[in-house]
């Protein structure tokens, strides 16, 4: 979350990026930083050590961020794969910001995208505290 809320602050002094409704796009981070909690929770309870973990997490990184379009335009992908990257929560936080920047969305235009992040986010917090209360339980 830390890093988001940098990104956007430096870019917006440094080079006048306009991100649209500050609050909406904190809001955008934020869920964005919950989804990625959620997903090292993950990763941390299903390791079998700290350097497995480690290693599939930036595995998991790399893949679903190119998947989802953070590294390549999702609008270069073809239909088929537009809907794939959509399984990612990188590609909803980018539509999220491109409603931010480029329609001048708010809060309310980007509530599907926040939606999906936090459910997406709360799905994975779910997931890791089960497997990490089994874990201590055994």
């Amino acid at each position: 979350m830390v890093q988001g809320l940098f990104i956007v602050l430096l870019t917006a002094l440094a080079f006048g990026v306009d991100w649209g409704d500050p609050v909406a796009a904190s809001l955008l981070i934020v869920a964005f930083a919950l989804v990625g909690t959620g997903t090292a929770m993950v990763i941390g309870v299903f390791g079998a050590n700290p350097d497995q973990a480690g290693a599939f997490g930036v595995f998991a990184g790399m893949m679903l961020g190119a998947l989802g379009g953070a590294m390549v335009p999702i609008e270069v992908f073809g239909e088929p794969m537009r809907t794939i990257a959509h399984v990612t929560p990188h590609a909803w936080a980018i539509d999220g910001f491109r409603a931010l920047v480029f329609e001048h969305a708010g809060i309310v235009g980007i509530l599907p995208q926040l939606t999906v992040l936090v459910a997406m986010g709360g799905a994975l917090l779910l997931l890791a505290s089960w497997r990490f209360r089994r874990t201590l339980a055994s």
